[in-house]
């Protein structure tokens, strides 16, 4: 009866703290640690209660149980019999039955708080003591008690800090080897190259480098099978989409880790973008059945009566899309995705800095029947100007920097295009809204992916009357935003994609401050980590206020008209979107009439988006639209239909 109550109030407990998950609560590794602690003294048992409240917890637990059963009379752990085996084990790291493997609910060692040297010791200790004497004691002689922890033995984890660390010290999986995807098979590179850990500095993956002959074949494939793909009826694709949709979300938690690994992303913004992503297939899958023509009225003039005219349109056919490092996941699926709910097939080239998750992504589109040459990938950059130049190609997809979108849009001739590019992150705080709430937004869309994101708030413009009250506001939420481990849960903003790219923030930071600037919450680089920064008494030509930042800072800058601001930023090269807030209805739409950007968004920053909605810029931040619906169209060609 105590020993029920004990272990409610354990697992209660464990709902709070870091530790094992188990039927919705968590059993914390530190309750765990403490109970074995206090049941196996160096002296001998401490408790027999405590001993049984031990035995309780493991039993009680699925996480750390498993099939064969505890002896509770004899206080030990049952013989291991032939065909057990070590990949999966609980808190004493009692071997599991090879059969029953596939059937485990436990996490295996190495994903778990228990991977590392001392634990695996501990599990070796007690294996060897249900057959009678220990091997650290027949090392050292000694004869004791199967429960007596030696001194200087190392204890099971006693803390979730401990845990982790631990964790991290655990030897760390071979870094895995990604293949390319070519004509429906899987193909290793001649050359490979190393993906990196931003945070741990730890070889994640090893990403093939695509030679000539391997863009060629992959063109190949996808020109080949543009006729198979396009005579696929829409609810065909529709369900295909759907498939995926669901085979991605079974897939969460690798990929989420994998992007984490890769990018420096913090782990609960990658399970989100991977979640998001499955319902971004979703959105695909409805768009499939809704691509619809146009019928034109001929009666208006005397050469055009009694005929009958309409527009419909059909796949491209093949589709280089280009995708990024920050948003790997989603923005992949926001060029694949389309181009296969619209008919055409597509060569994917992901950035070579994120090219695990894509990869794992490609793997659950593929698993949903997706026919042979019509998704394809390459890695790499040495490939893209072949990609994105030959005449196989039909259209071109690519979300990146301002730069190189200018390259390809110079190197693709008649080729139509969607390009989505940077910008700097205008929003407008008025002195009627809601400044609270703006200060909140813009502090956590400033931080958010560590301000990699084309659209993150860089400047925001406050009306001199409500300024300060901001500032401070402002300065407040920043201090609260949580840098860490990207793979803790609990980190808000990981790392930049590299320490070059941390680098090249603190230079123009730097830059800034020289020309006059004043960081009211200035910057701390480790690595490639870098603390927030806050701006003020900034000139509208500093780098770090007129170009594209891509990292976790902003300006403050006050204003008492707002008209002149409009102008300036409709003037500029870049023109993504705007947020501003106000309770002003006239105001929002003059700045829906005035700024001269690819969206405004009202009462929101700049950042704001969501998947099925048309994101884009003008000017120097792009052309065409992404989201489903106006993916399709730009990835689908118009042909004119007339009866006479």
């Amino acid at each position: 009866m105590v020993l029920d109550l004990l272990v409610q109030v354990l697992r209660a407990v464990g709902k709070r703290m870091t530790g094992w998950q188990c039927d919705g609560a968590r059993l914390p590794v530190s309750a765990i640690s403490t109970v074995k602690s206090a049941a196996c003294p160096a002296g001998g048992l401490r408790s027999r209660w405590v001993h049984g409240l031990y035995h309780r917890l493991l039993a009680q637990c699925p996480c750390l149980g498993h099939p064969a059963p505890i002896d509770m009379q004899a206080r030990r752990l049952p013989v291991p019999q032939p065909g057990m085996t070590t990949a999966h084990v609980g808190a004493v790291g009692l071997a599991t039955p090879a059969r029953h493997q596939s059937a485990r609910r436990g996490p295996p060692l190495h994903r778990t708080g228990l991977g590392c040297p001392g634990a695996r010791r501990v599990l070796e200790e007690e294996q060897a003591a249900t057959r009678g004497q220990s091997s650290w004691f027949l090392k050292t002689g000694f004869q004791k008690s199967p429960w007596t922890r030696p001194r200087g033995f190392p204890r099971l984890l006693r803390s979730s800090r401990n845990a982790r660390r631990h964790m991290n010290e655990a030897p760390r999986p071979e870094p895995q080897r990604i293949p390319m995807h070519i004509g429906g098979t899987w193909r290793d590179a001649e050359h490979y190259q190393e993906v990196r850990d931003p945070y741990r500095g730890e070889v994640v993956a090893l990403a093939p480098m695509a030679t000539a002959r391997d863009c060629d074949d992959a063109l190949r494939a996808a020109h080949d099978a543009r006729a198979i793909m396009a005579a696929i009826p829409g609810h065909e694709r529709a369900a295909l989409l759907r498939r995926a949709a669901d085979k991605l979300t079974q897939r969460v938690d690798p990929i989420a880790r994998a992007m984490t690994r890769e990018t420096g992303k913090a782990l609960r913004d990658s399970i989100v973008e991977t979640q998001r992503t499955a319902d971004l297939l979703r959105l695909c899958a409805e768009e499939a059945i809704r691509i619809q023509g146009e019928h034109i009225p001929m009666d208006g003039t005397t050469i055009g009566a009694g005929k009958l005219a309409f527009m419909m349109r059909y796949p491209v056919g093949v589709v280089a899309a280009i995708t990024p490092f920050n948003s790997p996941v989603n923005l992949a699926a926001h060029k694949v995705g389309p181009a296969l709910a619209a008919g055409n097939c597509v060569v994917l080239k992901p950035s070579p800095k994120a090219p695990l998750c894509v990869h794992l992504f490609i793997e659950a589109l593929l698993e949903a029947g997706v026919p042979a040459g019509a998704v394809n990938t390459l890695y790499g950059d040495a490939v893209a100007p072949q990609l994105v130049k030959d005449v196989r190609v039909d259209f071109v997809s690519f979300t990146g920097s301002v730069r190189v979108g200018k390259l390809i849009r110079n190197a693709v001739g008649m080729k139509r295009v969607a390009l989505e590019l940077g910008g700097v992150g205008p929003t407008f705080v008025h002195h009627d809204a809601d400044v609270l709430a703006a200060a909140k937004a813009s502090a956590r869309n400033a931080m958010a992916l560590a301000g990699q994101s084309c659209a993150s708030v860089q400047n925001v413009f406050v009306h001199r009357k409500v300024h300060d009250r901001f500032l401070d506001a402002l300065c407040a939420e920043m201090d609260i935003i949580r840098l860490g481990d990207p793979l803790d849960l609990a980190t808000e903003v990981g790392t930049l994609i590299d320490e070059e790219a941390a680098r090249r923030v603190e230079a123009m930071l730097e830059g800034a401050v020289a020309s006059g600037a004043r960081a009211v919450r200035g910057w701390k680089r480790e690595g490639a980590q870098l603390t927030g920064t806050i701006l003020t008494g900034v000139q509208p030509e500093m780098p770090a206020v007129c170009e594209e930042i891509f990292g976790p800072a902003m300006s403050v800058q006050p204003y008492e008209d707002i008209d002149p601001l409009f102008k300036a930023i409709s003037a500029s090269p870049l023109g993504l979107q705007a947020g501003i807030f106000t309770n002003s209805l006239d105001l929002a739409l003059a700045a829906m009439r005035n700024l001269r950007t690819g969206g405004v968004i009202v009462n929101a920053t700049s950042r704001w988006r969501s998947d099925q909605m048309p994101y884009g810029g003008v000017k120097d931040s792009g052309m065409g639209r992404e989201g489903p619906k106006f993916s399709i169209r730009d990835m689908t060609e118009e042909r004119l239909f007339v009866l006479n």
